[in-house]
């Protein structure tokens, strides 16, 4: 058996004053992305609720290789990002051409695809792994816990 480390407890909700809603698959496993300036939020991962969801072992396994998966691309993505950010304030406060900033824009938009793509990749696993009954069970978990959070 496979012996992974459960990932930190923190979520990414906001990016840069762009909505992120990475929330399922990231508050799935409770990862951690470092955000800008932002304060983690605490989350439980889903493997937590194993006896409310009657998880196996191996479904455990797959449910943290996945997120080890989902962490280790968002913090490769993500890890560029400040950069990037950084760069497109100097093009925009040096009057840099207008086309240089599109680009910059399309570069920063892109990796905000692929982090938004690497977590509905991670869902899609999530559903091959649970069945139909858990999935339902999760989803309400989740549902109650966005409503105490509000």
């Amino acid at each position: 058996m496979i012996d992974l480390p459960d990932p930190p407890r923190r979520s990414i909700s906001r990016q840069r004053g762009i909505h992120f809603p990475l929330g399922f698959v990231l508050l799935a496993f409770g990862l951690c992305v470092p955000t800008h300036g932002q304060s983690p939020t605490p989350q439980h991962a889903i493997w937590e609720f194993r006896d409310e969801l009657r998880l196996t072992e191996d479904q455990i396994m797959n449910l943290k290789r996945a997120a080890l998966e989902l962490q280790t691309r968002v913090r490769d993505l993500s890890a560029s990002m400040p950069e990037e950010e950084a760069r497109l304030s100097r093009m925009i406060r040096g009057r840099a051409a207008l086309e240089a900033i599109r680009l910059q824009l399309e570069r920063i938009a892109r990796t905000q695809v692929e982090i938004r793509m690497a977590d509905v990749m991670s869902a899609r696993k999530i559903d091959e792994v649970l069945s139909d009954r858990q999935r339902e069970h999760w989803e309400a978990l989740q549902e109650d816990s966005r409503s105490s959070h509000r």
